[in-house]
């Protein structure tokens, strides 16, 4: 066989793999959104990925190295956690929508991570990068507050920012992800521009 299609054979292998395992993955995520983390079983999850349950057990070889696995999925698409690098104060109200609607397009895929407890390992971790981020947007804009100060209005950004605010004002208060994100991106600028101008956040 000579390089190029063994290259080509190597590919297509690595390519059935992370479909394969795509497939088991998701299966879980619909299992665990349907039912209870503690009812799910192997033999429902190869049943419902279309595999053989030594298929399933060839990539996850425990019952919790399934449930694990659900937690990292999607990570790539929800990589964009509020704010990121690139992005600065003046950029809320193109970004926060757009983050919004990627996490309201894995709104099941988030509720099977709450699930497991390194999902919630992983929640944790992005919320601390999440902190510095913000932290990093305000110093960018100006914002110079007294340390309890600074960290109230950290805390309220992050919140207004999260999805568990999404999920609030679409699920319960019925508002569009459109509409949550405008309410959202207003608010922060409201609090932010008192915060400046008193100096003070919530007293």
């Amino acid at each position: 066989m000579n390089r190029v299609m063994a290259t080509r054979s190597v590919s297509l292998q690595e390519e059935r793999t992370a479909t394969t395992r795509a497939r088991i993955l998701d299966a879980v995520a619909e299992l665990i959104i349907e039912e209870h983390p503690a009812t799910l079983s192997v033999p429902a999850v190869a049943e419902r990925a279309g595999v053989s349950l030594r298929t399933v057990y060839r990539y996850f070889p425990t019952k919790q190295a399934l449930i694990d696995g659900i937690a990292d999925l999607g990570n790539d698409q929800t990589a964009a956690q509020f704010p990121n690098d690139s992005v600065s104060f003046s950029d809320l109200r193109d970004y926060i929508p757009r983050l919004w609607a990627e996490i309201e397009g894995t709104r099941g895929l988030v509720n099977a991570q709450q699930a497991t407890p390194l999902g919630h390992e992983i929640a944790k971790t992005r919320a601390q990068r999440r902190i510095r981020m913000i932290q990093r947007v305000l110093a960018d804009e100006g914002v110079r507050l007294a340390p309890d100060d600074h960290r109230h209005l950290v805390a309220i950004v992050a919140l207004l920012t999260s999805r568990n605010t999404l999920f609030e004002l679409t699920d319960v208060l019925d508002l569009s992800v459109e509409e949550a994100a405008m309410l959202a991106v207003w608010t922060v600028e409201v609090v932010v521009e008192a915060a400046q101008r008193t100096k003070e956040v919530g007293r």
